[in-house]
């Protein structure tokens, strides 16, 4: 009988320690919605990048992103081409929601000139190509099904 307790009891703290590493390895969700500060339009392959683990998500057709963390502190930047960029720093202890707004960003860029140039004509003359073979070389070629 004392076997059994005696088992009984190391199985118990082996459940008891386990259920308390588990609980250290929680993992929260940030997700949300990326838009368009001007008009509200979603933002549809959004970039969403987090640092401390030099991974990310890219925001769907709706706009929607989500990533899935370990409890802890990051430093997450929001992208997306043409627009200003947004970075925050969060300290994640629970599921999160984080909707942004990003503004365009106008980048003005200097004149160009185009400039093009006719190809110089190698053509002087419409004939067909012409090859001149002697009567030898002709009688030397194999005959086909001949």
């Amino acid at each position: 009988m004392s076997k059994i307790f005696v088992h009984f009891l190391i199985g118990f703290f082996i459940f008891l320690f386990s259920c308390s590493s588990l609980k250290a390895q929680e993992k929260y969700t940030i997700s949300g919605y990326i838009k368009d500060a001007q008009n509200g339009e979603i933002l549809l392959g959004s970039n969403v990048y987090v640092s401390e683990i030099q991974n990310g998500a890219v925001s769907n057709v709706y706009g929607f992103y989500s990533i899935t963390l370990e409890a802890g502190e990051y430093n997450i930047r929001y992208s997306y081409t043409g627009y200003n960029s947004k970075s925050i720093k969060l300290i994640l202890k629970n599921d999160t929601t984080v909707n942004l707004e990003l503004g365009s960003s106008n980048v003005e860029l200097n004149a160009i000139n185009i400039t093009g140039e006719k190809e110089h004509e190698n053509v002087t003359s419409l004939q067909m190509g012409v090859e001149k073979i002697d009567i030898m070389t002709i009688k030397s070629i194999p005959q086909f099904l001949g």
